[in-house]
């Protein structure tokens, strides 16, 4: 199971927690306390699916035109792109596709996204409103004022991934087409769910 040093993994039990008053101010003060999660199913053999969330779990396009906004300079642009997900609408196929790997096969899902922290309290409410807390065991995003480009970034997170949850990756859910090449040339099956172009 990935253990991350700055608490991307959230338990069950922490994010059942999360929106009270202690357990936001904790983790918005240090994410360093979160626990991994453990199901206790035995990680080595379970498939592991990894999704990504913009665009392939949220619906951004209300969102994209920013990104072109000119008046806007672009570090500007990214850091409002990132705020308006709150916005987001579910992506229903995704979810229900999600959903049923989770439960058909005890498979693990991890959530790998592009998204600064700046947007952390916010990414993990969203994913609790909308019904993907008890499915996900592993959510991992960019940190603050990293602006590497996410098929690079993916690539980084892939090559640090343990062997053995390496091995039992079965694939891939992403949009973004520089992200979608980046995995299939590492060997990764990869599924695209929008054109993602951007």
């Amino acid at each position: 199971m990935e253990t991350e040093p700055d608490g991307d993994s959230l338990s069950i039990a922490f994010r059942n927690e999360l929106w009270n008053e202690e357990a936001t101010a904790e983790v918005d003060e240090g994410r360093a306390g979160v626990p991994s999660c453990t199901r206790g199913l035995g990680d080595a053999v379970r498939p592991l699916y990894i999704f990504d969330l913009c665009g392939t779990l949220s619906l951004i396009d209300h969102r994209l035109p920013i990104l072109s906004d000119e008046s806007l300079d672009m570090n500007t642009r990214w850091r409002k792109f990132f705020a308006e997900c709150v916005h987001d609408r579910v992506n229903r196929p995704m979810y229900e596709l999600l959903r049923a790997l989770y439960n058909s096969n005890t498979g693990e899902i991890w959530i790998w996204s592009g998204r600064s922290k700046e947007v952390w309290i916010e990414t993990c409410r969203w994913l609790f409103d909308n019904g993907f807390d008890l499915f996900y065991s592993a959510l991992k995003m960019r940190e603050e004022h990293d602006h590497t480009p996410d098929n690079e970034l993916k690539e980084k997170w892939l090559n640090e991934m343990a062997p053995e949850d390496r091995a039992r990756l079965v694939c891939v859910f992403e949009d973004r087409k520089s992200c979608v090449q980046m995995y299939r040339r590492n060997g990764i099956t990869c599924l695209q769910c929008a054109d993602g172009d951007f």
